[in-house]
């Protein structure tokens, strides 16, 4: 099995995505910002019981 090394990129000042909103890429958003350094914002995400759960475990982990 091959593998590639992922380095964080140096003095990224900020990111923005526009996608339709849909259950799985509002729980991809939730990881990728709960792996981010700072401050994240998600707009419009989609509410569903899935997002929610996936949500209160983060803080559970203690992701704010």
């Amino acid at each position: 099995m091959n593998s590639k090394e992922i380095k964080p990129l140096k003095n990224l000042k900020k990111i923005s995505f526009k996608l339709p909103t849909s259950k799985s890429l509002t729980q991809r958003a939730l990881i990728c910002s709960a792996l981010a350094q700072g401050i994240s914002k998600i707009i419009n995400p989609l509410i569903s019981e899935d997002t929610l759960l996936l949500k209160e475990a983060l803080k559970a982990v203690g992701v704010n």
